[in-house]
């Protein structure tokens, strides 16, 4: 191959992966800043916001969601940017994270009882919501002793949800 064939040979493949839509996709990648963290111990249950943790903003209005698994938890971000405050302070992104869940989801919680001790919740302004991670699922309980209770084996409990 001579010298002159050479460069028009990687510039046919360079125009060849721009064309077939190869570049694109790579293009599309998250940055190399924004790591998920290591790989998940079990699997992230769906992320279960229609917005983005970081900005509140809907998903899916500025092209597809990043989604990351972090500390075995999915979390979605409407861009890159949203991301970068996330992971600059990942206690407090996933405090905002629950906060979020049990404000979306307290209004439709399917349990009136507690899912520990099987007794009648109490007033709404009296309920203590709780976000088990890494499954992001919303728990009600009736007093802080029967969350302690649930964290032993939340597992034996959660399945209490999936039956309502």
């Amino acid at each position: 191959m001579s010298r002159t064939q050479f460069p028009a040979s990687i510039a046919f493949l360079i125009a060849s992966f721009a064309i077939s839509g190869v570049s694109d996709s790579f293009l599309r990648a998250e940055p190399a800043s924004i790591p998920s963290t290591t790989q998940p111990t079990t699997k992230p249950v769906a992320y279960p916001l229609d917005v983005c943790v970081t900005s509140g903003e809907k998903l899916n209005t500025m092209g597809d969601p990043i989604v990351r698994t972090i500390d075995d938890r999915e979390v979605r971000f409407c861009c890159g940017g949203c991301a970068k405050p996330f992971m600059a302070d990942i206690k407090a992104g996933h405090e905002k994270m629950d906060a979020l869940i049990i404000a979306a989801g307290k209004d439709k919680y399917p349990l009136k009882t507690c899912i520990m001790s099987g007794e009648a919740l109490p007033e709404a302004k009296d309920i203590i919501y709780f976000v088990h991670r890494p499954t992001n699922q919303l728990v009600a309980f009736c007093c802080s002793g029967c969350v302690k209770g649930f964290q032993a084996d939340p597992q034996k409990y959660l399945s209490r949800l999936s039956q309502n």
